[in-house]
């Protein structure tokens, strides 16, 4: 009649875990951070996105508005315009012509995405200037750095290749010949360096990192890790390294390849890569439908099974692990500490392993020291 414990749980207003993957998860990295979303949350759940990413945040919001206004409505300029003015034609216009004239000027395909994930995407978090309204005027790192967050529980992670997407897009084979060419296109503008041949230099020395003295164009896979390295790893990683410091976090790689996440698309198969991609995660929280099941394998069903559990279990308890579980194979998670980062390795088994990426977290860190100008904003 409604008044089971499991649904009371549900309905407690003070036990709301914030959940979110790709975008919705660096959304729930901005209510970490977020002034007014104090005390509105007691957890979150962060699936492949983190508001330290490059892409999560817009440098220029202001210049990014007039352009579009601009497009839309030659007149409008900020010689003649306000930012007052600004807003309310912005909100006075429809949003198809706001969407073509986005679309545009700034295109609308995969490869967008791609040049985003290390520039910004144009509408992402912004700094706001301090006012009474104001959600974030700090950036990630400092707010993250400091413990000038919502201080609440994270569990947090990636898959372990996040860029998969990339592989059928037939400009990426291009658009790795001109980083190639171009190095300083890798070098994201949280390092805030100005001078271009200092950013070749930081290219150069990345692709060094990934393919010794090879080319990103001749080495598909590794290029692809880059990028995955870049868009999630790296941040993501950060984030929970920074927020060890004052709260609970749980991390954990996903490497389960099967037929429920990858939804008909062949496993695929490019040297120096893995193979599970952003989002085919999400599936196995989350299937088509309870009939759907029945179409997957037994290993499938289980991941579900235990990915689901996860969830519901720090949902509940603010540790995917409360206790030994045979589902989970009895295991129990360690939490990162300043000092040491567990995680948990979800494939066919469950595996507790220590270091993700420590290779790649330690060249960009000497990267950052070497070339970098503080203050940092995203990583």
């Amino acid at each position: 009649m409604g008044t089971s414990k499991h649904k009371e749980f549900w309905r407690d207003p003070t036990k709301i875990t914030v959940a979110g993957q790709s975008a919705g998860a660096a959304s729930v990295g901005y209510q970490l951070l977020g002034s007014n979303a104090e005390g509105l949350f007691r957890g979150v759940i962060q699936a492949s996105g983190s508001s330290l990413g490059a892409w999560t945040l817009q440098r220029d919001p202001k210049g990014y508005a007039y352009q579009v206004a601009n497009y839309i409505e030659p007149s409008i300029n900020e010689e003649n315009t306000c930012t007052k003015e600004l807003v309310e034609f912005l909100r006075k216009t429809d949003v198809s012509l706001i969407k073509k004239a986005c679309e545009d000027i700034f295109g609308k395909n995969t490869i967008v995405s791609f040049f985003n994930t290390f520039r910004g995407y144009v509408f992402s978090g912004v700094i706001e200037p301090e006012h009474d309204g104001a959600f974030i005027t700090e950036t990630a790192f400092e707010k993250f750095e400091s413990g000038n967050f919502n201080v609440v529980p994270t569990l947090i992670g990636i898959t372990s290749e996040e860029s998969l997407a990339f592989v059928n897009v037939p400009e990426f084979s291009g658009i790795l010949k001109e980083y190639d060419e171009s190095p300083e296109l890798m070098v994201t503008p949280d390092m805030h360096i100005a001078d271009v041949n200092v950013k070749r230099l930081v290219g150069r020395d990345i692709r060094r990192f990934y393919v010794g003295d090879g080319l990103w164009q001749d080495n598909i896979g590794p290029a692809m890790k880059m990028v995955s390295d870049g868009g999630f790893g790296r941040p993501n990683i950060k984030q929970a390294e920074l927020e060890s410091k004052f709260t609970d976090v749980y991390f954990y790689e996903f490497a389960y390849s099967g037929a429920m996440g990858r939804r008909g698309r062949p496993e695929p198969q490019i040297p120096g890569a893995d193979t599970v991609g952003h989002g085919d995660d999400l599936r196995y929280v989350f299937p088509a439908s309870r009939e759907d099941l029945k179409n997957f394998s037994e290993q499938d069903l289980l991941t579900s099974d235990r990915y689901s559990l996860i969830w519901a279990n720090f949902i509940k308890y603010l540790n995917p692990t409360p206790e030994p579980s045979d589902v989970l194979q009895n295991v129990i998670w360690p939490k990162v500490t300043p000092n040491s980062f567990p995680y948990l390795f979800i494939n066919e088994t469950l595996q507790v392993k220590y270091d993700l990426k420590k290779s790649m977290m330690d060249e960009y860190a000497k990267l950052y020291k070497s070339y970098g100008i503080p203050p940092r904003d995203t990583y």
